[in-house]
């Protein structure tokens, strides 16, 4: 009788053991779903040129996390597939980026999820140079966005960082679901320059452009011309 009351108590404990297993897998399964899902999206929004500190501010609510090293398990997660390499050349960038690159005070907070901002046609389009004068570069080396009457042009998809970058159907990284990707050195052609989301501070430029019979929107700082 002994025996069998042991014998119970045993099973007993192992069943409720795994019960708890099963339960608290399925709790916190789609959460950390959900948290991987935010995460890829915030290193795509880094490879197309947002800034660290921006990145930083979309993760602050994460801030119980070690973020460099859950990146990087990722980005060996999605290594194993092939079709989601660049993916993972984007996690381990942003991985690095945020173990190495101290925090800006005073950078301004991005909103994750506010609403974008609708194409509208530019209102206040930089004046054109005049035709003997070369353009001044913008911050950080690149060229400042088109004026209306230099435009339809040919340029070039070429990221600050290298890689490719996405064409989407709206101006804004939110809510703008992604057309296809246009790899580093594509040719394009800029049919106009309208106003959305400031993905860098104070300059909320974006080019609509047409690549391969494809039509739609990337940040100016991702074309040259």
């Amino acid at each position: 009788m002994q025996f069998s009351r042991t014998a119970l108590m045993l099973g007993l404990a192992a069943l409720g053991l795994a019960l708890g297993l099963v339960l608290g897998t399925r709790i916190s399964g789609p959460r950390n779903a959900s948290i991987e899902s935010y995460l890829a999206m915030a290193a795509t929004l880094y490879a197309e040129g947002e800034s660290i500190d921006s990145v930083r501010d979309r993760l602050a609510w994460l801030k119980g996390y070690d973020l460099p090293g859950t990146l990087r398990s990722m980005s060996d997660k999605y290594d194993r597939d092939p079709q989601k390499r660049d993916q993972a050349v984007a996690l381990r960038r942003l991985a690095e980026a945020l173990a190495t690159t101290p925090k800006t005070t005073g950078t301004p907070k991005a909103k994750p999820g506010a609403p974008a901002a609708s194409p509208t046609a530019m209102a206040s389009i930089p004046t054109p140079p005049a035709a003997s004068t070369t353009p001044t570069p913008a911050p950080g080396g690149r060229l400042p966005p088109l004026a209306a009457n230099q435009l339809p042009r040919p340029g070039v998809i070429r990221p600050e960082g290298g890689g490719s970058t996405n064409l989407r159907i709206k101006p804004a990284t939110v809510n703008s679901p992604v057309i296809r990707i246009l790899p580093a050195e594509a040719k394009v052609r800029i049919l106009r320059v309208v106003e959305g989301e400031a993905v860098s501070p104070g300059e909320p430029w974006w080019y609509e452009i047409e690549f391969e019979g494809s039509t739609g929107f990337v940040y100016y700082r991702l074309v040259e011309w």
